[in-house]
């Protein structure tokens, strides 16, 4: 699976120049752009050749004479195989190469085999499948052989020009699927087993399974690959033999929304996330490409920020799709009484000062396209370096990282999180759309790397069908204040096993090498959440942007033993790289 980076990029203090590139990489590791705008004109258009704000370019690579021989069905359309192209390169840990990229095609017989395309796999040099997410593409098409196609890489252009415009972007991300039962599976699932429906053929990635025998009912979490899900057939597991007979099917859709707030600087602006049930009507009309269309949405007021009936953050009180703010200082209410106001920097308060990083920045998207031999993943994140003395080698991030061994019955398994300045730092899970970052009711901004406090407060409700099991219920009885934490020790304000000054570094017992690796401690969110982080870990050593196991991880706070500060290292990073401050 081919994961998207964006190395050492020279974006000086313009922090929304870092998203931009963030941007371009969350597309070509599969987030769908739904509409956008450059700052002068409003774009709703699933081609992605319409948006002028992440232009993809032309590469060398077309032809003349390509053919259409396969059609297979995917959980988000068809995947489409292509052959007699040229010169398309395979995917390497360095990014996606022509994987990722998409594929204009022209003059085939059946109008569905038209259009621009994201390559979600390449077969070879010469062939590759590409997603057709509307209509229903036909294999042997009549023109085979004389078909025109044209490779476009969501890449484009590394230079940032939107910077006096008030531009934003709506993306939709992974889904993952809520399958549901009245009678006990027989067996036990295996966490991370591939299952496999009869009839549909469809395949996906166990999650895990909950089961009520007093209410006979239940559901399991599934991460898609091949095929489309049927509340039919029976399900089973290809490691376990688990089976299961469901009942319902739902789509657990993600959006996300990234807006500049003004032309006079580079760093104000906000971000702000949904979670989307596809069988509840009331949730998709709160969806921000549903938003998008409304005339309160313009070209200089994105999806969701508007304070009339419409295009407000949340259209209903009666109906929660799990909504929250990622980065803003106060959010437009339910009633649209109160604007929305843009927080000073999408990926960080400098000191609390409106001010940018100056150093350069680093860009990591795991992929999102499922695949016959994958998951999705959703770990995407953003960093910007300071270079000033008196922040001693500090960064400020944004992003979004993938959790495992949640709760067996939740559908979301995304928690975003910032860093921000030494020893501050917050993660939330959902927020509540009236919050705003400073307050206890949403995220605290509280101090994480030292021992003296239990981290990174954040508000947590449920997201399936828990909580009564209403299809539509407001969960507000299930919100509960949690943490992110390395030890999950909760009876005390004990901080990461790893900050404590051991003396020297403590070594894991087991290993070939002369000098055993340091031992990581993998961060848990706890209260309200279950799991851990994929992507993130505490070390007993590390300075700012120092690189771990074959340059994975990137170190982004330095370990200090004097002050019981652990290191804290991200992930994932191209294998390859040095990341640079300055």
């Amino acid at each position: 699976m081919a994961n998207e980076f964006g190395v050492n990029l020279n974006v000086a203090t313009d922090q929304w120049a870092a998203i931009w590139h963030w941007m371009r990489r969350m597309q070509k590791a599969g987030y769908w752009l739904r509409a956008s705008s450059n700052g002068s004109a409003k774009i709703i258009n699933d081609d992605p050749t319409a948006h002028a704000v992440l232009l993809p370019s032309n590469t060398a690579n077309s032809g003349t004479t390509a053919s259409i021989t396969a059609v297979a069905t995917h959980p988000y359309g068809y995947l489409m195989t292509l052959t007699g192209l040229t010169g398309l390169v395979s995917p390497t840990v360095t990014g996606g190469n022509s994987e990722g990229c998409f594929i204009t095609v022209l003059g085939a017989a059946n109008g569905a085999n038209n259009g621009t395309f994201q390559t979600y796999e390449i077969v070879s040099a010469t062939s590759a499948k590409v997603l057709v997410r509307s209509g229903t593409p036909v294999a042997g098409d009549a023109n085979n052989g004389a078909i025109s196609w044209q490779e476009k890489d969501p890449l484009g252009s590394q230079t940032y020009t939107f910077g006096s415009a008030m531009w934003w972007v709506c993306f939709e991300g992974m889904e993952t699927y809520q399958i549901c039962f009245s009678s006990e599976p027989a067996g036990t699932f295996v966490s991370g087993e591939i299952l496999t429906q009869a009839t549909s053929g469809a395949t996906g990635e166990f999650l895990g399974r909950v089961w009520d025998p007093l209410t006979s009912r239940g559901w399991m979490i599934v991460m898609p690959r091949m095929g489309a899900w049927d509340a039919t057939n029976v399900i089973t597991g290809g490691t376990s033999g688990a089976t299961a007979t469901p009942t319902a099917v739902h789509k657990f859709r993600r959006q996300f929304v990234y807006t500049k707030g003004t032309t006079t600087n580079n760093y104000t602006g906000s971000g702000w996330y949904g979670i989307y049930r596809d069988s509840s009507a009331n949730q998709l009309a709160e969806l921000w490409s549903v938003k998008a269309a409304h005339t309160y949405c313009t070209a200089t007021v994105a999806p969701g920020a508007s304070i009339t009936a419409g295009n407000r953050f949340r259209n209903s009180t009666l109906y929660w799709n799990s909504c929250y703010v990622t980065r803003c200082r106060s959010n437009s209410t339910e009633s649209g009484s109160t604007p929305l106001v843009h927080a000073y920097g999408i990926i960080c308060d400098t000191l609390g000062s409106a001010s940018s990083s100056n150093g350069r920045a680093q860009v990591s998207v795991a992929n999102i396209m499922p695949g016959a031999t994958r998951s999705a993943d959703g770990t995407a994140w953003v960093i910007h370096g300071h270079t000033l003395a008196a922040f001693g080698g500090a960064l400020a991030m944004h992003g979004w990282f993938r959790i495992d061994g949640g709760e067996e019955g939740e559908p979301e398994v995304l928690v975003n999180f910032a860093h921000a300045i030494p020893a501050s730092s917050w993660a939330s899970r959902y927020e509540n759309e009236n919050g705003n970052n400073y307050s206890t009711y949403a995220i605290s901004y509280t101090a994480f790397m030292s021992s003296l406090s239990l981290q990174c407060w954040f508000k947590a409700y449920a997201c399936a069908e828990g909580i009564g099991g209403q299809v539509d219920n407001v969960p507000s009885v299930s919100a509960s204040y949690g943490a992110l934490t390395g030890n999950q020790i909760f009876n005390d304000l004990r901080s990461v096993w790893c900050s404590r000054n051991w003396g020297s570094t403590y070594r894991v017992y087991s290993h070939p090498a002369a000098t055993a690796p340091a031992f990581k401690e993998p961060y848990g969110i706890n209260r309200g959440f279950w799991g851990r982080l994929r992507w993130m870990y505490a070390i007993q050593q590390g300075v700012s942007y120092q690189t771990f196991e074959s340059r994975k991880y990137i170190c982004i706070y330095p370990y200090s033993a004097a002050s019981n500060y652990f290191g804290m290292m991200i992930g994932p990073w191209d294998q390859t790289s040095d990341p640079l401050q300055s």
